[in-house]
């Protein structure tokens, strides 16, 4: 299974103060700008971000309401997938994830008393495993595109109308143990910082953005990270 590990996953300060879960808080935010320097600057020296992608290219034998079939036996149930990816002659499963270490040191800026910078922290690494995200999208157009065919809009387990259910298996379909993802025995993918994606690619598939995602998606009032706009650079 194909292994991404050549992101580049640059992030500007003004990003990080643009978004609007900070608040309005003139002090705070005053705050924030010195100190979101100082963390990237971190980031960087100590290699707290180490993104990484694995996944597969899965012939589709079957798509009908509600359950999608693969080559191989693999099923999932997933209305919302068996429809939006109606067209899909391969299911891209995939795993996207930045890695551990900086939850590590998250965890540690809690347990100091630094709450300021570890709320940051996980604001930054929040933000690029959305651009990490991207990256992997658009390494599937160029998969596509190889094939003369086109990639879908991204989905994943969790997602309205794709049960949670089905996360145990786009981790396994996308070879997820060889960057080192697992589920804990609730259910949450470790390292935290992690995601998978289901992306269809056929002759004619329907091209949607994370906008479009979230206006669907049941959690959206009370969602921090829900898209406002067209593409995941103006995320609020």
């Amino acid at each position: 299974m194909p292994v991404i590990n050549n992101f580049n996953l640059g992030l500007r300060s003004e990003e990080i103060l643009q978004l609007n879960s900070f608040g309005t808080n003139h002090r705070i935010r005053l705050r924030m700008q010195s100190l979101i320097p100082e963390i990237l600057d971190e980031i960087d020296h100590l290699a707290l971000i180490r993104p990484m992608a694995s996944y597969a290219l899965l012939e589709v034998e079957d798509i009908v309401p509600g359950r999608l079939s693969l080559a191989g036996g693999a099923v999932l149930n997933a209305p919302v997938a068996s429809h939006r990816l109606a067209g899909a002659s391969i299911l891209v499963a995939g795993v996207v994830t930045i890695g551990a270490a900086v939850n590590t040191a998250i965890s540690s800026s809690f347990a100091n008393g630094s709450t300021l910078k570890a709320v940051l922290m996980e604001e930054i690494a929040n933000r690029l495993l959305f651009k990490a995200s991207d990256e992997f999208l658009r390494v599937i157009d160029e998969e596509a595109a190889r094939l003369n065919q086109q990639a879908s809009g991204r989905l994943a387990p969790g997602d309205d109308g794709i049960d949670f259910n089905n996360q145990t298996v786009v981790l396994s379909l996308a070879g997820a143990e060889a960057i080192g993802i697992c589920l804990s025995a609730t259910g949450v993918m470790d390292p935290v910082h992690s995601t998978s994606l289901l992306i269809g690619i056929g002759k004619r598939m329907q091209r949607w953005s994370q906008f479009e995602n979230c206006q669907d998606c049941p959690s959206r009032a009370r969602c921090r990270y829900r898209c406002e706009a067209n593409s995941y650079a103006e995320c609020v």
